[in-house]
């Protein structure tokens, strides 16, 4: 943890998903705010497993967010899902409903307030989240990655991108290098981790761009260009992460 006098990473708060939401609301693109599985279910996660709901405060501030919950995954690890975030999101909330016993937690977001950026928080909640599935005697953490510095590069696919390394071997992604230096392993790309649809309208309203014809379209913040179609009155984003494996 880097030098801070007072912090503390706390659970179950009364106005926990408010507290959260004060912090991650700045932090991304208007239309990552438009996944109808995330919309849905949002309010489980604080519901069905709030003890895996994580707010990190320094010195008082909210700093620091921590998303996660169980699912019972009995296949091999490398064989995880296309579908990835919303798959996870939607499996965990049904494998509550249904009883069943995790054996996996899936971390689905890690968020680091602006004002606390680059003081090494991010390395720190991936620790919380595996020492959290550890606690809660998982034998995995399993996280859809959505890397850092994708959506710089657009139009490169989803499985060059991972493997483009530093002079000393560890990923070129900052985010996928945290994750491997915490000791996670990179699986493989899931390509339809989160589908988020929308009228022409809306994703004007969402990105502040015209879309006077059909196409794909490079969108600030997308990690792959966005397929818009006038006859159909549809946009359409289908994003692609990248599944790292914590084993425990």
């Amino acid at each position: 943890m880097p030098d801070f006098a007072d912090y503390q990473l706390k659970s179950q708060l009364k106005d926990h998903a408010e507290i959260q939401s004060r912090i991650t609301e700045n932090l991304w693109d208007e239309f990552m705010f438009h996944d109808p599985v995330s919309n849905a279910l949002w309010g489980d996660l604080f519901a069905c497993f709030p003890e895996f709901q994580q707010t990190l405060f320094i010195e008082g501030r909210p700093a620091g967010v921590v998303n996660a919950l169980p699912l019972e995954w009995k296949a091999p690890l490398d064989t995880l899902p296309d579908e990835g975030w919303d798959w996870a999101f939607q499996k965990g909330v049904e494998d509550h409903r249904k009883k069943k016993a995790p054996n996996l937690l899936c971390g689905l977001q890690i968020a680091v307030a602006q004002e606390f950026q680059g003081q090494g928080l991010s390395a720190f909640l991936v620790q919380a989240m595996k020492e959290t599935a550890r606690e809660h005697n998982l034998k995995a953490l399993v996280i859809p990655v959505r890397p850092t510095w994708k959506s710089r590069y657009p139009l490169i696919p989803m499985d060059d991108y991972i493997r483009w390394t530093r002079d000393d071997g560890l990923p070129f992604d900052p985010w996928l290098r945290i994750h491997v230096k915490a000791g996670g392993a990179i699986l493989h790309p899931c390509p339809r981790a989160m589908t988020i649809p929308g009228t022409v309208a809306q994703w004007e309203e969402w990105t502040h761009l015209s879309f006077l014809q059909s196409g794909d379209y490079i969108i600030p913040g997308a990690l792959v260009p966005v397929k818009m179609d006038i006859a159909q009155n549809l946009g359409l984003y289908v994003e692609p992460n990248v599944w790292v494996v914590h084993q425990l």
